[in-house]
C-alpha cells in the first residue's frame, strides 16, 4: 500500500508535487514495485497540486502491469488526462475500491467537449470486483445518471458502499436512483448526505425505502441536510420498523438537519425501541424541546443530538460514521 500521505514528511511537508513526481520516478525506475502495489493513497494535499503533476503520476500508474485493488484520492482536481488515465486502470479490471473525494470531476466535464462522461461510467460499471464506490463532494449533478443508467451490468448486485454526498444530484437523476435502488442486494453504507440540487426527489426516494421494502441489506444511511419532511422521517421510521421484523441490521441513520415535526419524531422513536442497535442522528432537526427531552431519556444517546445542551450549528461538525464501511455506527 502506498498513502502519500505518510510519505509526504520530513523536507516534504507542504510539497504534495514533490511528493507525487517523486512516487512517479520510483515507479518508473522499478516496474517489479509498481505491479506488486495494491493500494495508491492520496489524502487531502496541503497546497495546490499542478495538473501536470497529477496527470504525469497517474500516467505512470497507466504505463505498468498494474493490479491496483484500491483508489482514494481526495482534494486533488483531476483533469481530462488524468480522468482518462483512471479509465484505463479502471480496464485493468481489479479495482474493488474507488474514491474520488472532492477531485473536481465535473468541471472535467463541463469544461471539455472531448470527456465522454458515459465513458468513465461504462468503465467504472464494468469492474467485476468493486465494492466501494465514492464520489463525495464532485457536484457532478447529470453525469451519475449515466452511471445509474447501467445498473444492469451488475454493478447493483456489487456495490456494498455507495457515497454521493454532496454530489448536488438533478431531480432526475434521484428519480432514477428511486426508482432503482430495489436492485441494490448487497448495499450496507448509503451516503446521500446534502446530495441533493432540490429537494425534489429526496422525499419521494424515502418513500419507496418504505413501500417497495429496499434496501434493507444497509447498516448505514445517512441523509442528513437533505431538506427532507416530516413525511420523509414517517417513512424512514416505518421503513426501520419493517427491517426490525425481518432481522435487518440497520445500526445507524443520520437525519440530523432536517426538518421534522413531533409526530414524526415519535415514530422514530418507535423505531430505536423496535431496532436497539440503532442510533438515529437528529442534530437539528426542529422538533421540540420537550419531545428531544423524551427522546433522550427513553433512549440515551441512540437518539442522538437530543442530549441535554446539544448543539451541532454546521453539518460538517458530524463526522462521516462509515470508514470506507469498516466502522460500527
Amino acid at each position: 500500500a502506498i498513502n502519500l500521505g505518510v510519505l509526504a514528511g520530513g523536507s516534504d511537508v507542504g510539497r504534495p508535487d514533490k511528493v507525487l513526481i517523486s512516487m512517479a520516478n520510483a515507479f518508473r525506475s522499478n516496474k517489479d514495485w509498481l505491479a506488486n502495489v495494491k493500494t495508491i493513497v492520496i489524502p487531502e494535499p496541503s497546497a495546490p497540486v499542478s495538473e501536470d503533476v497529477v496527470d504525469e503520476f497517474f500516467g505512470v500508474l497507466c504505463g505498468g502491469a498494474c493490479r491496483l485493488t484500491e483508489i482514494s484520492v481526495t482534494g486533488v482536481a483531476m483533469t481530462y488526462n488524468s480522468l482518462v488515465h483512471m479509465v484505463q486502470l479502471c480496464n485493468f479490471r481489479m479495482l474493488r475500491k474507488l474514491h474520488l473525494v472532492r477531485c473536481s470531476v465535473e468541471s472535467v466535464a463541463a469544461a471539455s467537449a472531448h470527456f465522454d462522461e458515459v465513458t468513465l461510467a461504462e468503465a467504472i460499471s464494468a469492474l467485476p470486483d468493486l465494492d466501494e464506490l465514492s464520489l463525495f463532494g464532485n457536484p457532478i449533478k447529470h453525469w451519475v445518471l449515466s452511471l445509474l443508467k447501467l445498473g444492469n451490468s451488475g454493478l447493483f448486485d456489487r456495490l456494498k458502499v455507495l457515497d454521493l454526498g454532496r454530489c448536488q444530484l438533478s431531480e432526475a437523476s434521484v428519480k432514477i436512483f428511486a426508482e432503482l435502488m430495489v436492485e441494490f442486494k448487497s448495499l450496507e453504507v448509503l451516503i446521500l448526505r446534502a446530495a441533493g440540487e432540490t429537494a425534489n426527489g429526496l422525499d419521494a426516494l424515502c418513500e419507496n425505502m418504505y413501500f417497495k421494502k429496499a434496501l434493507y441489506s444497509l447498516h448505514t444511511l445517512d441523509m442528513g441536510s437533505c431538506r427532507l419532511t416530516p413525511m420523509a422521517a414517517e417513512c424512514l421510521a416505518r421503513w426501520a420498523i419493517g427491517g426490525a421484523a425481518i432481522g435487518a441490521n440497520l445500526k445507524y441513520m443520520g437525519i440530523h438537519h432536517n426538518k421534522f415535526s413531533d409526530s414524526s419524531a415519535e415514530l422514530l422513536g418507535k423505531a430505536l425501541k423496535d431496532c436497539p442497535r440503532l442510533k438515529i442522528q437528529l442534530h437539528d432537526c426542529g422538533i421540540s424541546a420537550d419531545m428531544q427531552q423524551k427522546l433522550f431519556q427513553d433512549h440515551g444517546e441512540r437518539a442522538g443530538g437530543c442530549s441535554s445542551g446539544a448543539d451541532v450549528g454546521d453539518i460538517e461538525a458530524i463526522p462521516m460514521v462509515w470508514n470506507f464501511g469498516t466502522s460500527e455506527a
